[in-house]
């Protein structure tokens, strides 16, 4: 991401929802850009509430945000 950024990218996408790599939010609060968080999982599990288990995912993926300081006219809750 970092590169891309670096060489003019102009939106940051993480299909891990800036909860797999502890440097993602931080890196796009830096430049500034808009993000798209996407909910993942490791594997599927059919014994969760998927809806939950999203709104959950979420919630954690906008903390992250606010507590990097993503202005959060840069995602989309």
């Amino acid at each position: 991401m970092a590169w891309a950024l670096d060489a003019g990218a102009a939106v940051a996408n993480d299909v891990w929802g800036l909860q797999r790599d502890g440097g993602m939010a931080a890196l796009v609060a830096a430049h500034d850009v808009p993000v798209i968080v996407m909910h993942n999982r490791n594997r599927a599990d059919p014994a969760i509430d998927i809806m939950k288990d999203i709104s959950d995912f979420f919630a954690r993926s906008l903390e992250i945000a606010a507590k990097a300081r993503i202005s959060p006219e840069k995602y989309r809750a």
